[in-house]
């Protein structure tokens, strides 16, 4: 199937962000970390599935970009798992921010991530922190990241 080029951009950039070798691809416990900076939001099952779906008979430690970018580019695009929207976000960054200030504590963060909802494995909060902190304060900007998320989030909201 034919998809936007500025998705399949997007979707091949993240899975390189978490390529660190170039190898064309990735340990299957970091897939989830890549979904998720995507703005696609699975359960640990789902993510498992995918996995399984991404591999078909050749099971492995690792998932190939191709097969990767083909796969996501189709989730997204049936808008499966497509994250939450601008003011759901915005809601939720604000409980652990209540006076508004902008930025998060990263213990808070990581204790939230690792205790509320649908947890995170400690990778996956380092990943995701990784990812949500601004390299040059080193501070959890949570408005930055909500922008950065949602121009990689593909429903118009």
């Amino acid at each position: 199937m034919n998809y936007e080029p500025k998705l399949v951009t997007a979707v091949a950039n993240a899975f390189s962000t978490f390529d660190q070798d170039n190898s064309g691809r990735i340990e299957v416990r970091e897939v989830g970390n890549v979904i998720r900076s995507l703005g696609v939001y699975p359960t640990e099952a789902e993510i498992r599935m995918y996995i399984m779906q991404m591999q078909k008979e050749n099971a492995s430690l690792y998932v190939m970009k191709n097969t990767f970018v083909d796969f996501m580019c189709e989730i997204i695009a049936r808008d499966t798992h497509v994250g939450p929207t601008m003011q759901e976000l915005e809601q939720a960054f604000l409980v652990l921010d209540p006076e508004n200030k902008g930025f998060l504590d990263e213990n808070t963060l990581r204790a939230q991530l690792l205790s509320q909802g649908e947890r995170f494995s400690a990778d996956e909060a380092d990943t995701f922190i990784s990812f949500a902190k601004d390299g040059e304060t080193g501070q959890i900007d949570w408005r930055a990241y909500m922008k950065a998320a949602m121009e990689i989030m593909w429903k118009n909201q």
